[in-house]
């Protein structure tokens, strides 16, 4: 009887098992690997305006919203009630009502080039910096920024750098559903948000296209009390 070719096949097991997990860790970006890959796919975008149908839980908030985004500046956005608001690429902000409404998603993550700037954004969200983590996401693989167990994370799906789900320390959830393509430029059919007791609001997204007009004038804090009309 050979004693010794179990206790071998468990060592090779170890063995295999150990390299798989250095294998996995040495696939597993880091924070600031992730945030550099973002703002490079968001170098390729263009200006774009954003039209959606807002479903929400306040009886006094607006239907119709109109965001217009630009890489580099930040962006801005309409409601059909005339409210204003602009997110500027450095922090500013500035509205009709402040501070604002909770249906409001931060849509800097998704379009920001600038690396620092996007890399100040993600860890404004209260994530740690240090710590990322591989993991499921429904039908995806996410490098989930600031660890699965944290209370602030970002979920981005590892293969297109997409950004899928967004929990700040609050415990607000934002989560970008249904990417597709929108004359050649993807991003999400729906944008939800949601708190510990369900859906805050929803914005299905109805039409995205290029708004090649936008200039850095455009995300001025004068336009939010300016009659002028979005540019169309």
């Amino acid at each position: 009887m050979e004693r010794g070719r179990p206790r071998a096949r468990y060592h090779k097991v170890r063995l295999a098992l150990a390299a798989a997990s250095l294998l996995l860790l040495a696939y597993v970006l880091p924070v600031d690997r992730v945030v550099l890959q973002l703002a490079k796919q968001h170098e390729a975008l263009p200006p774009l305006r954003v039209e959606a149908k807002l479903e929400g839980i306040g009886d006094s908030w607006p239907e119709r919203v109109t965001f217009e985004l630009h890489p580099q500046y930040g962006f801005r956005l309409e409601s059909d009630r005339g409210q204003r608001w602009l997110f500027q690429a450095d922090g500013g902000l500035v509205g009709s009502l402040l501070p604002p409404p909770p249906w409001i998603p931060d849509l800097r993550l998704l379009t920001l080039a600038d690396p620092e700037l996007l890399a100040e954004l993600v860890t404004a969200t209260g994530l740690d910096p240090e710590s990322s983590e591989l993991a499921r996401c429904g039908e995806f693989d996410c490098f989930v920024l600031g660890g699965r167990t944290a209370t602030a994370q970002l979920w981005v799906e590892k293969d297109r750098f997409e950004i899928l789900e967004l929990v700040d320390t609050q415990g607000s959830r934002t989560r970008y559903g249904g990417y597709r393509e929108w004359s050649k430029v993807r991003f999400p059919a729906a944008i939800e948000i949601l708190d510990a007791y369900g859906s805050v609001g929803r914005l299905q997204i109805e039409n995205v296209k290029t708004a090649s007009s936008l200039r850095g004038e455009d995300f001025s804090p004068l336009w939010v009390h300016s009659p002028e009309a979005s540019h169309e």
